[in-house]
């Protein structure tokens, strides 16, 4: 079953939780880790994007999607 995601938010509008995202940049999705303040490096996988999350992405991010997840009591976090 595919993982269900939010809505695309632009560039301007910034994640509030930290964690990992869908993102676009020049015309391609990527996941990248947002730390609070910068977005981490670009990559294939959650996996792969949240082991490089220190590491600051080059490039601007166009737009970003939260990845929905449940909490224990069954409800949307």
């Amino acid at each position: 079953m595919a993982r269900k995601r939010t809505r695309w938010f632009p560039s301007d509008v910034y994640p509030v939780r930290k964690g990992v995202y869908e993102i676009e940049h020049a015309g391609h999705v990527f996941f990248s880790y947002w730390n609070g303040v910068n977005w981490g490096l670009r990559e294939y996988t959650e996996k792969e994007a949240y082991y490089w999350r220190v590491t600051p992405t080059s490039g601007p991010v166009s737009a970003w999607r939260g990845l929905v997840r449940r909490t224990r009591n069954g409800g949307k976090k």
